[in-house]
């Protein structure tokens, strides 16, 4: 069985259908935007189509997403974009990976102003620049992969290269969390490799439930297949859309989770927290299906009460089992329901 480490609750384990780190969408799982979606402050949420390398912006009044007027389309114009594979925003500008034409595009959110590219200094690169994913932090930092090069650059917030995380492979995803640690992903390992926000390395991640918490919630969920569903939102736009801003009649794609017939989880020893006083009890709180069964069993030491020479007693107010000396042989309790 698992624990959750936000509300400690216990669910048996996934047998089919969970969520995994390296979908390949992007979103970790669900638990960040699509690659080519970005969230900026208020809850606002840019799109790229990467059929036709149009952004749009979703208007929550209208409930669609809008075309950016001249900005983005297919070409190689400063403006245009060819094989865009990410986005993302930070401090009142979008960050995109506009792959096809090697660079990375940086438009502000007033007015779509295109206040250039960001690219590694010539000198530092072994290879061609190829930016095919982006990220960004609290602090307005920006990572891009690399995967020619099987880098990770960092950008500083005014768009100056600061360093590479290296000899990552062929990188294919990133994100970053409210602690501005970096979250990467290869095409050849379905784990994530985790760097701190001072660029060393930490344990892996293998499951979207160990990250939980980590990230920022978003004002939408991510299906399997990267459509935004806004039906469980508090804004005005109650719909789903594809991942290409077109709106799903039918819905998203649900998630089809099968879990394990049974499970065990073995707890660390509990303790009261008062000297000398034993727990008596356990208090389980959850639902379960109907047919479920759960046996609870406990093992625990017990000590030999006193004989009259205790200097508190029951009179006094206390309940516990005072010792003397030798411990009684472990005492194991079972119950069933």
């Amino acid at each position: 069985m698992l624990l959750d480490p936000i509300d400690g609750s216990l669910t048996l384990a996934v047998a089919a259908g969970s969520r995994t780190l390296d979908e390949p969408n992007g979103s970790f799982g669900g638990l960040v935007p699509p690659a080519l979606v970005a969230v900026g402050d208020g809850c606002s949420v840019w799109l790229i189509n990467a059929a036709t390398c149009q952004l749009k912006k979703l208007d929550e009044c209208e409930c669609r997403f809008i075309e950016v007027p001249c900005t983005g389309g297919k070409g190689k114009g400063a403006r245009q974009l060819d094989d865009p594979r990410g986005i993302a925003h930070a401090r009142g500008n979008l960050f995109i990976a506009d792959t096809g034409n090697a660079r990375v595009s940086v438009f502000s959110v007033a007015g779509y102003v295109l206040r250039g590219t960001i690219t590694p200094p010539s000198t530092e690169l072994p290879g061609p620049w190829n930016p095919v994913a982006v990220a960004a932090d609290h602090r307005g930092r920006v990572y891009v992969a690399d995967p020619n090069n099987g880098w990770v650059h960092r950008f500083a917030a005014h768009g100056a290269w600061e360093l590479a995380i290296k000899n990552l492979g062929d990188v294919r995803h990133v994100a970053v969390d409210c602690r501005g640690w970096l979250y990467v992903i290869t095409s050849t390992s379905r784990t994530a490799r985790v760097f701190d926000s001072h660029g060393y390395e930490r344990e892996p991640a293998t499951t979207v439930r160990e990250l939980h918490g980590r990230f920022a919630p978003l004002p939408f969920r991510v299906d399997v297949n990267g459509a935004l569903d806004f039906t469980h939102a508090h804004g005005p736009c109650c719909c789903a859309f594809d991942s290409h801003g077109e709106l799903l009649p039918t819905g998203p794609k649900g998630d089809s989770v099968v879990f394990a017939a049974d499970g065990t989880f073995r707890s660390e020893p509990l303790d009261s927290g008062i000297a000398e006083c034993q727990w008596h009890r356990i208090v389980l709180r959850g639902s379960m299906p109907a047919g479920t069964r759960r046996r609870s069993t406990s093992l625990q030491r017990r000590r030999r009460r006193h004989r009259g020479s205790c200097r508190r007693s029951r009179a006094d107010g206390c309940g516990c089992h005072h010792a003397r000396g030798d411990r009684e042989p472990r005492v194991r309790r079972s119950a069933s329901y």
